[in-house]
């Protein structure tokens, strides 16, 4: 994630994904001091009963930031093996 606004920003990171999944993002909250700055953050998404998946292929989410100003949104796909 690179910061394109304002420098001294905080974004809160939310993950969306289907119940199909356990999920995790690390860290929830990333803090920019810089314009530009980049910083990564890890995104685990966990199998869960083979019921819930049913016969889907893969299933979309989404990790979304938000500062008090922006909101950034990221679209997420995990394909299931067979």
């Amino acid at each position: 994630m690179t910061n394109v606004g304002p420098a001294n920003s905080t974004y809160s990171l939310e993950l969306k994904a289907p119940p199909a999944l356990s999920k995790s993002v690390y860290p929830t909250r990333i803090r920019f001091s810089e314009v530009n700055q980049k910083a990564t953050f890890l995104v685990e998404f966990i199998p869960q009963k083979e019921e819930n998946i049913g016969n889907h292929s893969f299933v979309q989410g989404s990790v979304s930031g938000f500062s008090k100003r922006h909101t950034v949104r990221l679209l997420t796909s995990v394909v299931f093996a067979s």
